[in-house]
């Protein structure tokens, strides 16, 4: 059998930013990802899991959530808890995360990536097994652990099919569904047979109440097992839904949720089943009901409905729009505009902390948005359509454009000037607050993407096909400029006349430094495309496009690095409010913040603790440091607060990998748990992933090897002690003479060293000898115990 590494080594990649994000969800609330699974431990307290590493905790029956940190930005599948601090989540890429906190802190246990993990169960607080697919041997995978997920040992599953779902009930029960296939154990997993030879459906979640009966969906399957699953029927027959998650609350009732908000209820064991309303045509993907009343669902876009009574009705515990949003504009830090999919406008006059939706005036999609000040605001969308707001938003008018091709944006230099553009080479201009709208020729029929105003004559316009339209009279001449690309463009930002960004398909960004005369193109480390750009100065710009991408450079474009979005939704338009607050909005509804311009203060690679009996030792490495003061190291044991055991000195600011090491000495055995206190140097400190291992100190005696050995002149004897008591340290010669006596005196129970000095004088305590080069030995006595080891002095 195999097994995973144990908890004495922990490594894992995160940095501060996934712990502390540097991006925030503002929409919707409490974020937008897709939730996977849901487990309670009781009728308050519960955790959801899903994409991009995303963990919610709540402890009011599911009224509200509160993220916690994975710092991971992987798919989580599946959670399970045994207490309310005990606890597993799983998910792709060889994920297993355990805590002993609550999820306070969260343990990476390491595990080949190249396996996918969906289900998760326990017997009890040790004992537990999780299951999925060995992508690279092609082959079901289950593990077990027995000592409450610090290790995991692989069981011989039999199977080539992908494994999804556990259910371990009873003492050594349990019972796994998958892909064509259903597999029972009553040994704790040493022996799994086959159950489901006569009906070979695909199946994505099992749950069992006691050893005897059990339920298995799948597709449009159920089935309903009253002999511990050597047979199994189907019981409902007319569902065309495909069936995701189940959950039991007794014997009797149980629930059942899949595609477009499909939930099926039944209070006969599930015998019978019926549909219920869930009020949503979201894909539910996890399911858990405490009793036969209270219950959360989860799915798609992070929704998250709550009912109290069995179902009946269901609260949505989600606040803010899931529709698309394609643009968002800022009038100054507070007033701010997003719009998007089906005619959606939503208004902030916060800065984003409120996001709210204003009643629709069109089904139309809303492309572009231009906040002038306080009051004026103009958006375009599908059809020709134009909005006006003098108010800030609160009403709206709509304007003549006279076209009824789609308009991609708009930009307004001032409360008169302003363009839009859109499919076919349209180009509008009004000077006059669009009370009218005058067309102007581009002189092309490609679908126009972005524009902007530097000045009421000074006009920027990018689109399909490389194109890039620039005017100096106000639009009455455009002229096409050498883009030297076919990509299409989608966004375009001006910082003066001269200085200019464009972004598109590719990942291409393409900067000017003289009005447009000449583009060069710049690395942005990426091929995706992107789909908007912002800058607040020269320096400091952003761009972003889909799988969360958000690039920033701090150095006008020379450089751009990657940010961690902690989604990995579609981001369509990026709007600097100032040098360090930023709004970004996308797909699903998503809007996120920063407040420090999404700048990593220090990205930490790598965690890791490594115990022996001596000592414990940390190691981390960062990628990259901003303003680093240092690290503080706390270690918190038992019952006891976090406390400082060290520090260490940073680095400031370096873009250049670094590594750290650190030490503690310990003497009680026991689980310790350690965490780093960033600071930088204003005094600001983030607080990193906590680690945790276990720690005892020597079970035998032990006199280690000198170090170095050959010495000259110094070298270092090491040993442990099982017990207090007195240590007898002496160095013979050849002849097994003792010449010198290094210690004699009564050490506590662990490890202890000792240098010794074969130069002469009353260096070390007094242990100095002058002797020659040759051959020598130490000997240790300790009760009973007496070791000798040979040691080479070379002058």
């Amino acid at each position: 059998m195999e097994k995973t590494v144990a908890l004495l080594i922990l490594f894992f990649t995160i940095n501060f930013s996934n712990l502390y994000a540097q991006w925030f969800w503002q929409n919707p609330l409490p974020q937008g990802n897709t939730l996977n699974s849901v487990d309670f431990v009781n009728s308050e307290v519960g955790w959801a899991v899903g994409d991009d590493g995303t963990i919610l905790k709540t402890t009011n029956g599911g009224i509200d959530w509160m993220l916690q940190h994975s710092g991971l930005s992987t798919r989580l599948i599946s959670v399970h808890f045994v207490d309310t601090f005990t606890g597993i989540a799983v998910g792709d890429e060889g994920t297993i995360l355990r805590t002993s906190s609550g999820g306070e802190s969260w343990i990476i246990v390491p595990y080949s990536s190249y396996t996918l993990f969906s289900g998760a169960s326990f017997w009890d607080n040790n004992n537990g097994l999780i299951v999925g697919r060995d992508l690279e041997k092609n082959e079901g995978l289950i593990l077990k652990t027995t000592d409450g997920g610090t290790s995991w040992i692989k069981q011989l599953s039999g199977t080539s099919s992908y494994l999804s779902s556990v259910s371990c009930v009873g003492k050594d029960f349990a019972v796994i569904a998958g892909y064509l296939t259903i597999l029972v154990t009553t040994d704790g997993g040493e022996k799994w047979i086959d159950r489901i030879d006569t009906m070979k459906v695909s199946l994505t979640a099992v749950t069992f109440t006691d050893t005897l009966n059990g339920v298995a969906v799948g597709g449009s399957t159920f089935l309903k097992t009253t002999d511990g699953g050597l047979t199994w029927t189907n019981r409902v027959n007319q569902v065309t839904k495909h069936i995701n998650a189940i959950s039991f609350s007794d014997s009797l009732n149980g629930f059942i949720v899949g595609y477009d908000g499909t939930i099926f209820k039944t209070t006969d064991s599930g015998y019978d089943w019926y549909q219920i309303t869930s009020n949503t045509n979201y894909w539910l993907r996890g399911v858990c009901f405490t009793d036969a009343n209270n219950g959360i669902v989860v799915g798609d876009l992070g929704i998250l409905y709550r009912t109290t009574n069995g179902g009946e009705s269901w609260i949505n515990q989600t606040k803010g729009t899931n529709y698309y949003l394609y643009a968002v504009s800022f009038s100054g830090r507070e007033a701010g505009i997003a719009v998007g999919y089906n005619g959606t406008i939503l208004t902030t006059n916060d800065g984003g902390n409120n996001w709210n939706e204003l009643n629709h005036i069109t089904n139309k999609n809303l492309a572009g948005v231009s906040y002038i000040n306080s009051n004026y605001c103009t958006i375009v969308g599908e059809n020709g359509i134009i909005l006006k707001s003098t108010d800030g938003g609160q009403n709206w008018t709509m304007q003549n454009s006279g076209i009824s091709m789609s308009l991609s944006d708009v930009y307004f230099y001032d409360s008169n000037n302003g363009m839009v553009v859109g499919d076919h080479g349209t180009i509008l201009k009004t000077t006059d607050g669009g009370q009218n709208w005058n067309v102007q020729s581009s002189g092309i029929n490609t679908h126009l993407k972005g524009v902007i105003l530097i000045n009421p004559e000074n006009a920027t316009i990018v689109g399909e096909n490389g194109t890039i339209l620039k005017t100096t009279d106000g639009g009455q001449h455009w002229d096409l400029q050498n883009s030297g690309t076919i990509e299409a463009l989608s966004g375009v930002c001006y910082l003066n006349t001269d200085v200019g960004i464009v972004v598109g398909d590719g990942g291409i960004i393409l900067k000017t430094m003289d009005g447009g005369r000449n583009w060069v193109r710049q690395i942005s480390g990426t091929f995706y495309r992107l789909s908007s750009v912002s800058f607040y100065d020269e320096n400091n710009g952003l761009a972003v496009g889909p799988y969360g991408t958000i690039l920033k450079t701090s150095d006008g474009g020379l450089n751009w690095l990657n940010q961690n979005s902690n989604t990995s939704h579609t981001l369509y338009s990026v709007v600097f409010i100032d040098k360090n607050c930023a709004i970004i909005v996308g797909s699903g509804g998503t809007i996120l913040k920063t407040n420090n311009g999404g700048v990593v203060p220090v990205e930490l690679t790598s965690f890791k603790a490594t115990a022996n009996e001596k000592e414990v030792t940390l190691n981390w490495s960062t990628a990259t440091e901003l303003n680093n003061r240092g690290f503080e190291v706390q270690r918190k044991f038992g019952s006891n607060d976090f406390m400082t055991v060290g520090s260490v000195k940073g680095h400031g600011t370096t873009t250049s990998p670094n590594n750290y090491t650190f030490i503690d000495k310990l003497s009680d055995a026991g689980k310790y748990f350690y965490r780093l206190k960033q600071i930088d140097f204003g005094g600001k400190y983030e607080y990193s992933q906590t680690v945790e291992v276990n720690w005892s100190p020597f079970t035998t005696y032990k006199l280690e090897q000198n170090y170095p050995n050959p010495f000259n002149p110094t070298t270092t004897i090491g040993f442990g002690i099982s017990e207090k008591g007195n240590v007898r340290l002496s160095v013979l010669n050849i002849l097994g003479e003792e010449i010198k006596i290094l210690l004699n005196e009564e050490k506590e129970a662990g490890y202890h060293s000792i240098d010794f000095s074969a130069g002469g004088g009353s260096a070390f305590g007094g242990n100095a000898s002058s002797l020659s080069s040759g051959v020598y030995f130490y000997q240790i006595r300790a009760g009973n115990f007496i070791e000798t080891k040979k040691m080479i002095l070379l002058r």
